[in-house]
């Protein structure tokens, strides 16, 4: 009984060994795929200041006491796979936030490239641009929104989830 144990044990060692060796995948560097690419991000232009806005304004979550909307002219779905867009959070006292951000499906991650600036009706870029994991529940709902098991949605199709979010 003890060689059974002592052979089964080899046996199991000599596997563990064999299977976590560098040649367990088998990879073939002949070719190049084009996951291997580190991602890279479009250069972005700031949109021009929305004067005539099409306001999507869409459900959060119950314990969200704000107003989001999202300008549905500002939506894109870029070739770079971040869909950007302008955001408007109203707060309850009438308090308004615009901002331009970009969303990662991949990397659940956000960017907020520029604020608003609702009296001079401009934009004022971020001083902080970078990429940063959804922060809160108002970022991780337009994920679910837009994204489809992790990849973004295109134009038409994120204009008309988001319109129909906005009747629920």
């Amino acid at each position: 009984m003890k060689r059974l144990i002592a052979a089964t044990a080899l046996s199991l060692l000599a596997l563990h060994s064999y299977a976590s060796g560098p040649d367990m995948l088998m990879k073939n560097s002949t070719y190049v795929l084009e996951d291997d690419k580190p991602w890279q991000e479009n250069d972005t232009v700031l949109p021009a200041f929305p004067t005539q806005p099409d306001w999507v304004g869409f459900h959060v979550d119950n314990t969200f006491t704000n107003q989001a909307a999202i300008d549905a002219k500002s939506l894109t779905v870029d070739t770079d796979h971040v869909i950007r867009y302008v955001l408007q959070v109203k707060s309850p006292a009438g308090a308004e936030n615009l901002s331009y951000e970009g969303l990662r499906c991949d990397g659940r991650q956000i960017k907020t490239y520029a604020f608003g600036d609702t009296v001079n009706h401009r934009w004022i870029k971020s001083l902080k641009a970078d990429w940063r994991p959804l922060p809160d529940t108002l970022r991780g709902r337009l994920r679910t929104l837009f994204c489809n098991d992790g990849t973004p949605l295109n134009n038409d199709a994120a204009v008309a989830l988001l319109r129909l979010a906005s009747k629920q």
